[in-house]
Formats: structure tokens, sequence, C-alpha cells
């Protein structure tokens, strides 16, 4: 009987000394875990509850990052009011001012919209509907715009469309407008054309050239029916002339015809260079043959890549049958006519020796030459056939022209050094 109260005894204390141990662990654990929620709360304290906003509310950090540490003995700054900025206040030392409209400090407002850019279509159908906008310009004064089948009568091109008209005095002009918005450097561009006295333009067989709204002045241009924004246009003289190749074809044959439209040309190029002056993308689309009367005048036109001193540089390299095959922007200036202007020369001249030249490449966009014949100098069927003319200057100067086409860029040379016997 003792031993049994001995061993209740024991068992009774091993189970109170157990009870304590659990209860000391449990203590112990709590503890551990309440100082690791305050040095985790000291590390990142809790912001206000996701319904009021706070970090923790969704779409935002649930945590912040740890305030910089102070230098002791200095006291935490208050955070910064993002309506205020500092100014200096009378006694030099700078205090805080709220944000006025009135502040320099002030952000400007974002930009409005920009309107889109005018179609063809709308263009034209505002020179029917609005044709009282014209007025400001003599030139235009009772314009007269020519219709066709499906309205006015239009030329259209890659960068920009022409529109004949004639006004009260019987004058033609075209008006030219473009596709796309112009860059400020044809806006200078033809700014330095609309300039040029008009003895100058005459030898150059230039038009007459007035740029129409630089956006800078209400006083001229054709205005958008939609908003007061303006579409620029130029104004020129109507040149009624043939483009070079169809010049070419009605004139293939006349041997003495072609010879005079090829000195015609020279002459031009000729004139460039003593004015300073160079066209940029000389092909038979660009150039206008006028031989009604009593003589043959050349003409171009579309002079948005031309070089005039003091405008900026084109990015244009011209129409790759006419233009040197290493011509690169970096040739802009007064020489760069000097290749085209030789091709031009010696193509003319060699369909007038040799009229089957004209009808064994006649092809859109070229005359004689086309880019793989440039890029191999003379190595193919027309190299041959000139170098076989029955003219001792084309015959010199297709040779010319194919030392130039292996040359590692278009010759900036005067052009009057380019012709064979000059």
């Amino acid at each position: 009987m003792a031993g049994q109260i001995l061993v209740a005894a024991a068992s009774g204390a091993a189970f109170v000394a157990g009870a304590a141990l659990l209860g000391f662990a449990v203590f112990a654990g709590t503890s551990l875990i309440g100082f690791g929620l305050y040095r985790r709360n000291r590390r990142y304290p809790r912001g206000p509850s996701r319904a009021s906003g706070g970090p923790g509310a969704r779409g935002t950090p649930r945590y912040q990052a740890p305030p910089q540490r102070q230098p002791p003995g200095l006291a935490a700054a208050a955070p910064k009011d993002p309506t205020r900025t500092l100014s200096p206040s009378p006694s030099g030392v700078r205090r805080d001012r709220p944000m006025t409209a009135s502040a320099s400090s002030q952000r400007s407002a974002a930009p409005a919209a920009k309107t889109p850019w005018p179609t063809r279509r709308k263009i034209l159908d505002d020179l029917i509907d609005h044709p009282d906008r014209f007025a400001p310009h003599p030139a235009l004064d009772g314009a007269t715009f020519e219709e066709g089948p499906t309205g006015i009568q239009c030329f259209g091109g890659s960068n920009a469309f022409t529109v004949p008209f004639t006004n009260d005095a019987g004058e033609s002009w075209l008006l030219r407008f473009f596709n796309s918005e112009p860059n400020p450097a044809q806006v200078k561009r033809y700014r330095h054309l609309e300039m040029l006295p008009r003895d100058v333009g005459l030898a150059l067989g230039l038009p007459r050239t007035y740029w129409l709204d630089d956006y800078r002045s209400d006083a001229r241009g054709v205005r958008r029916t939609t908003d007061s924004a303006r579409t620029p246009a130029v104004l020129m003289t109507r040149v009624d002339g043939q483009h070079m190749d169809r010049f070419v074809a009605k004139h293939c044959g006349d041997r003495q015809g072609l010879l005079v439209a090829a000195a015609r040309l020279r002459d031009r190029l000729l004139h460039f260079e003593a004015h300073q002056f160079a066209h940029g993308d000389l092909q038979d689309g660009n150039i206008l043959v006028v031989s009604d009367g009593p003589g043959t005048s050349i003409w171009f036109v579309d002079l948005d890549d031309c070089y005039l001193p003091g405008v900026e540089t084109s990015h244009s390299v011209g129409h790759s049958n006419y233009q040197h095959p290493k011509r690169t922007p970096k040739h802009f200036g007064p020489l760069m006519d000097g290749f085209s202007g030789l091709l031009l020369w010696v193509a003319l001249r060699a369909i007038a020796a040799d009229p089957q030249l004209w009808y064994d490449n006649d092809d859109d966009g070229r005359l004689l030459f086309e880019l793989p014949d440039l890029q191999r100098p003379g190595d193919t069927d027309l190299w041959r056939a000139l170098a076989d003319s029955s003219d001792p200057e084309v015959r010199g100067g297709a040779e010319r022209l194919a030392n130039l086409c292996r040359a590692p860029g278009p010759p900036s040379v005067p052009f009057a050094d380019l012709l064979p016997g000059w």
C-alpha cells in the first residue's frame, strides 16, 4: 500500500513538472513571436487598412521603405507638401509658399492634339466650295479651275499634286499641294526661291514661285474648312511644255530638234553653277521642254530638294536611274547636278544620232540608262552601243560617264569640266 502511494506521488510530481515545462515553453515561444513582430513593425510600420486607401490598399505596395536614419541630435524632417515650393523670404531664409497659377515654375498645359493632314479629296472639295479664300493673293483673283469627268483636274505625284487654273487676267498658274506636312527645310527652301530676282529665275529656267501660308501669317493661303489651321501650297506660273520623255518620244527621229534640246539643257546647267543653284533631282519627269514658237527652252519643276545658299541639306538622293549609284545626302550642294546633267546630255545626243536606242530602251522612268547600267559601267549592251555611236561627243561623254560610275562618289567639279571638248 505504501508503495502504491509513493508511485502515485511520483507520477503527480512528474505531471506537475511537465505542465510547468510546457507552460514555460509556451511563454517563451509567445515572447519570441511578440519580439519578432515588434522588430518587424519597427522596420516596416503598418499603414492604414486597405479600406482607408493606405499602403495596404489594392494597387499599392503593402509595405513602405524603411525611413532614413537621422544623425544624432537632429529631428526627423517633416514630409514635403507637393503643393508647396521653396522661395526666399525677405530675410534671406528659405520659406515654403503654396504654388499658384501665376508661379513661374508652373508646368505648361499639354499640347493640343494635332489635326490630321487633309486628304487630296478634301483639298479639292475646298477649292470648289470655298473659292473666296484665294482672293488675298492677286494671282488667285477670279481663279477658275479646270474640271474633268471626276471633278477638278489635278496631276498627282508621290510627294505632291498640282492643280492648274486661270485667273481674271487670263494668266495660267498652278497650285501645288503636299501629300503630307512639309518640313521646315522645305518651307525655307521655297521662301528662298520666292526671293530670287525674276531675271535670275528666268536664266535658271525656274517658274515664278510663291509660298502660300507659312503658319505665321493669316494674310494668304488655303484654309481648311474644319478649323482655323491652314494647308500650305506652292503657287507657280504654269509652263506649257512637255516632260522630257514625252518630248523625246514625239521628236525621236528629229535629229536637229534633239540636239537643240541637249544644247539648251547644257546652257541651263552652266547657269546653275554661275548662280550657286542645283536642282537635286534631275530626271525626265522634272524637266519640261517648250518647243513651240521661235525656239526651244528648258524648264525645271519639283524644287523640293534644290540647293540654294543658306538652305538646309535635303536627305533625298534623286531618281536612281539618273544619279550616281553611290550618291548619299552628304553630297548635297551646288555641284550635285553634274552627274545627272551629263547623263541627260549624253542620252539626248545619243538618241539624236541613233533613234533606235530610244525604242530599244523605252521604259517609264528613264531616257536610256537605268540603275543596273550605272552599277556595271561599260559592261552592258547600252554602254557598248554608246561606244559605237556615230557622234564623237557621245562616245567621249559615255566614256566619262562610265569612269564617274566607277568612282567612289559623284563628281565634285563644275559641270563644264565634265563635258567632252570643254
